[in-house]
């Protein structure tokens, strides 16, 4: 539990860190173009018709222009929130405080105009899902629900992502196996590093608790992978591969449902330049 803990601090110490080296604008700029890079190839995936990117933009529109109207609503009822908030602490330094009425009610009302401005959202989003995965086809569907967020595609796009394929990952267990007690021992955590930071890039939607419970069970995998034989490594070496392989496929919770996955993709804010733009190149 203490190496998870641990883990937890690195990951977001490391964020913090990027943060305040490059730049709070560059960390953004690099997010909204990882982004912008994902949604170009779950558009292009999916071979969308000219009807449907116009169906899904008007979608991705009005939810963009809802979002922003009750950001504006909900920043209101924070503000209100935090002048009640410092009226309360004033209270709370007294001994013997004694909260007024009307603060304590106006602070329970805050909380739930932002409750409700959440609900709001929240309605509208999973509407439009709806509206939008009765425009998708079988196959879309499929696909969408198949659909692993990636920086470069397959050249074989049979299925929407990366796959994961066992004989590239035997050739990464027999690699480890090679590497010297001494380089390992200095290299094991940035090998490790870089399997999380794929993991990450794949299923951007897990929490950084899975991340790092991801991570040490890597790190088991190839500290059992070093200790095997030969004979016992070449008897072994397809379950292994599997067992990697479960982690970075894992249905649940690494993976989500359909509907989330086009609330998520096709009614980000920017998906709407991608649609715009593969539209005006069929004019």
């Amino acid at each position: 539990m203490r190496r998870v803990y641990i883990g937890i601090l690195i990951v977001l110490f490391s964020s913090n860190l990027l943060s305040v080296c490059v730049g709070e604008d560059i960390v953004k700029q690099k997010r909204e173009l990882h982004t912008q890079i994902v949604i170009y190839n779950l558009v292009n995936g999916l071979y969308l018709d000219e009807e449907q990117m116009k169906f899904i933009l008007e979608k991705a529109e009005e939810i963009d222009i809802l979002r922003q109207k009750l950001k504006s609503e909900a920043e209101f009822y924070a503000s209100k929130q935090i002048d009640s908030l410092l009226a309360l602490r004033e209270e709370a330094k007294k001994e013997a405080p004694q909260v007024p009425r009307e603060l304590a009610k106006e602070i329970q009302q805050n909380r739930l105009s932002i409750e409700n401005l959440r609900k709001q959202y929240t309605d509208a989003v999973d509407e439009a899902t709806k509206e939008i995965k009765a425009q998708l086809t079988d196959v879309q569907l499929y696909n969408m629900q198949n659909f692993q967020p990636c920086l470069v595609p397959p050249k074989e796009f049979l299925r929407i992502g990366q796959a994961s394929s066992p004989a590239r990952l035997l050739k990464v267990l027999e690699h480890i196996r090679a590497i010297p007690q001494a380089r390992y021992e200095n290299r094991k955590d940035e090998i490790a590093n870089r399997f999380i930071e794929k993991l990450s890039s794949k299923h951007p939607y897990l929490k950084e608790e899975q991340l790092s419970e991801a991570k040490e069970k890597f790190l088991q995998i190839i500290e059992d992978v070093r200790s095997l034989s030969d004979v016992e490594f070449i008897l072994q070496k397809q379950s292994i591969a599997d067992e990697v392989k479960n982690i970075i496929d894992k249905k649940n919770p690494l993976r989500v449902d359909v509907d989330k996955k086009i609330a998520h993709f096709l009614l980000h804010p920017q998906i709407i330049p991608v649609l715009e733009e593969k539209l005006s190149e069929r004019v």
